[in-house]
């Protein structure tokens, strides 16, 4: 998520990383310090906001990427093969609502 977010900016603020992600600001911040530490991602000054960092993808977490995303797509061929496009279309609508369903059962609680 944070990757991704980052890589398609080119750098993106911990804020709005966790408006389109849906995480909690902490929850962000030590997700973005993990992969800070990996060498993922760097966190810099926002010029036009001195207050604020920017998160900004490194060659390294570019590098990831591209592999998850070889990866993710050799996977989704195999699905498809095996399960057939329409099986693969409801997969990927029931898991992109298990997000939500998981954060409302946590407020519920």
């Amino acid at each position: 998520m944070v990757l991704p977010a980052a890589s398609r900016a080119r750098q993106s603020r911990n804020t709005s990383q966790c408006r389109s992600g849906g995480r909690h600001k902490q929850s962000m911040g030590e997700l973005v310090a993990h992969l800070e530490r990996r060498g993922y991602v760097e966190r810099t000054v926002d010029p036009a906001d001195r207050r604020a960092r920017i998160v900004v993808t490194t060659a390294a977490g570019r590098r990831a990427l591209a592999l998850a995303a070889d990866r993710i797509a050799g996977i989704e061929r195999m699905l498809a093969d095996e399960l057939g496009d329409d099986a693969l279309r409801a997969l990927r609508t029931s898991l992109a609502r298990v997000p939500g369903l998981i954060d409302s059962d946590a407020r519920e609680a």
